[in-house]
């Protein structure tokens, strides 16, 4: 299963890309994909540090860059969030609890 159907299948995932949308992806080389996802990932990392307060949005770049193999970016980005929505806030505990899941120690 590859990087992008991962993502797409995420519990926290914003809506699929459109069947036009999905036939081109397609058609691009894994290469093209690749750099694809990691502008997708790096676009939401930046929305999310002008813009802190979206648990969900936290959920989608931790499991991408765990599917992505960036295990210190998703630390990284748990620590930003953990800070950001409060720690002991419910929604800090739900990211926390998540994070586990994935297997992105604090």
């Amino acid at each position: 299963e590859g990087a992008l159907a991962q993502l797409q299948g995420s519990p926290a995932a914003a809506p699929g890309p459109k069947p036009e949308q999905a036939e081109a992806v397609s058609q691009m080389s894994p290469d093209e994909q690749a750099a694809m996802i990691e502008q997708m990932v790096a676009g939401l990392d930046e929305k999310l540090r002008s813009d802190p307060n979206d648990p969900d949005g936290w959920m989608r770049l931790l499991r991408s860059y765990r599917v992505l193999g960036k295990d210190d970016a998703a630390r990284d980005a748990l620590k930003r969030a953990l800070v950001a929505l409060g720690a002991e806030s419910e929604a800090g505990k739900r990211l926390a609890a998540f994070a586990v899941e994935q297997g992105v120690a604090q």
